[in-house]
């Protein structure tokens, strides 16, 4: 693995560690602390098609990027996991910044 994919994947584990933790905190455990609620604000759109289910949208995308990293970090390879993790990574901001702009 490269030093660059090396940043990347830490930096992905980082996100989704940080991430997962804070979205089980708040969502699941109602659990707030100005530390977790940090540079936090609720979004501008609700994802209607969830339903009910539209704070917790996250959760997978976050958990399979938390486990890839840690697969990828494992096997000292960027390969198939590392492109898994990043391509996940993208559209999980895509989909973040489509429910905060207007």
């Amino acid at each position: 693995m490269t030093q660059i994919e090396n940043i990347i994947i830490w930096l992905l584990f980082i996100w989704a560690t940080y991430h997962l933790t804070r979205d089980l905190l708040q969502d699941i455990l109602h659990i707030h602390h100005p530390l977790i609620d940090m540079g936090h604000k609720k979004p501008v759109r609700q994802v209607s098609l969830l339903g009910k289910f539209h704070r917790y949208w996250a959760l997978p995308i976050e958990a399979t990027v938390l486990l890839l990293t840690i697969k990828s970090l494992s096997a000292s390879e960027f390969g198939l996991m590392g492109i898994s993790s990043v391509s996940l990574f993208i559209a999980f901001l895509a989909f973040w910044l489509w429910t905060w702009i207007k």
